[in-house]
């Protein structure tokens, strides 16, 4: 489903595309007609008794296949987002009255999870429903890392996303774990002998162990919900791990920061981990996110000012149909001015501009003609909202006090 999607936004091919939805849209149905994977009750995918997202049971076994069910946040996210994806690329093709009852099935669907498993302060693990004990152990204090997921996924709101973040910042601090991108926080206790591999023991792969993706899904979540200032924090020691390690990244690593091993032929390169890394600079950092299709209207939402930048170029294009967007931008501390060029193959940038601490946006200028423009601030963050086309060489000026 996202892979279409993806590729959709890149190429633009519309034709492709509605050659593709009959096929997603058996996709979709497909899961709430099997009984192994749609929960009648909560009208939610449910899955087996496994480690979050991760693609085995509790004691690795096929003896337990289709006897115990959970319903898992991870899955939730990921089956709302894949609604959302459908009513946008329907809109596109102008199918808007089936776009309009997807939409509206995602939003119900939301509702659904939210309801179940939000604890107040995070997200569940899972809920089960078939009853599974876990003598001494109490799951429902397990961070998942679906959590990261419900954020960058949309499934949680402004609020929930800030509690989740904080939540990963306190077990950070509380636990000393070298970083905070745990598979689950605590893993299941190794008395419980659900494993019988070295790696799968607490703290190790999908049962604790530290992995590179979640701290990338957990910095992107950072910048788009005004936690700006831990995010940078995580990309930081993203960057200085790489250094210190000579670029490596693997799947895993245990929490003292050690590298982890499932099988021999594991490599020190993981596309998964840096990918979601690659995700939080491209939109989260340089704010640069396609909500369009081939770039033809773009966010552009730098939050450059939460760092020691003054003068920055970003660039991002699709090979595949030669869309890009660029701009240039540079901080006038003393003058307390926010310069801005940019250009592109699109029609629209939709620009949401972090300010520097304490500055408030007063002006909002285009080659010397004033913008109608908005403030917003999201936690203790401030940002001008505005749009521009794009035509040739913008050049943007946002002063402020």
């Amino acid at each position: 489903m996202l892979g279409v999607y993806d590729t959709w936004k890149v190429t633009g091919d519309d034709v492709w595309l509605a050659q593709a939805l009959p096929r997603l849209k058996k996709a979709l149905g497909y899961i709430r007609d099997d009984e192994m994977r749609w929960d009648e009750a909560h009208q939610l995918v449910k899955r087996g008794h496994t480690c979050d997202t991760w693609d085995f049971e509790l004691h690795g076994s096929a003896e337990f296949l289709g006897k115990r069910f959970v319903v898992a946040t991870c899955d939730q996210s990921g089956y709302y987002l894949a609604y959302k994806a459908m009513a946008e690329m329907l809109h596109r093709i102008g199918e808007n009255e089936q776009a309009e009852d997807y939409d509206k099935g995602a939003e119900a669907y939301r509702s659904r999870a939210n309801a179940l498993l939000w604890d107040g302060g995070k997200y569940l693990h899972h809920v089960h429903l078939t009853s599974i004990e876990h003598p001494g152990f109490d799951e429902s204090r397990q961070l998942a890392m679906g959590n990261v997921w419900a954020v960058t996924r949309g499934l949680s709101d402004h609020a929930q996303a800030v509690s989740v973040i904080q939540e990963y910042q306190r077990r950070h601090e509380e636990t000393g774990d070298a970083f905070p991108w745990w598979s689950l926080q605590p893993g299941y206790p190794d008395e419980l002998g659900y494993y019988d591999e070295a790696y799968c023991q607490q703290g190790g792969y999908a049962n604790g162990g530290l992995m590179p993706w979640v701290g990338g899904e957990l910095c992107r979540a950072c910048f788009e919900n005004g936690m700006e200032q831990y995010g940078v924090e995580l990309y930081r020691s993203y960057v200085e791990h790489l250094r210190r390690t000579g670029n490596r990244v693997h799947v895993w690593y245990w929490p003292d920061g050690q590298p982890g091993f499932r099988t021999p032929n594991e490599v020190p390169h993981t596309g998964w981990g840096m990918a979601e890394w690659l995700h939080a600079l491209v939109e989260g950092l340089a704010g640069l996110k396609d909500v369009g299709g081939r770039m033809q209207t773009m966010e552009v939402a730098p939050r450059w000012a939460v760092t020691s930048e003054t003068e920055i170029r970003a660039v991002v294009r699709y090979a595949a149909s030669n869309s890009y967007f660029a701009y240039r931008m540079r901080v006038a501390a003393t003058e307390k001015i926010v310069l801005l060029e940019y250009t592109g193959s699109g029609q629209t940038a939709r620009f949401h501009v972090l300010l520097p601490e304490g500055w408030r946006p007063e002006s909002v200028s285009m080659d010397g003609t004033s913008l109608e423009f908005s403030k917003e601030e999201i936690e203790q963050s401030q940002y001008a909202n505005f749009s521009c086309p794009i035509e040739g060489l913008g050049r943007l000026e946002i002063g402020c006090s």
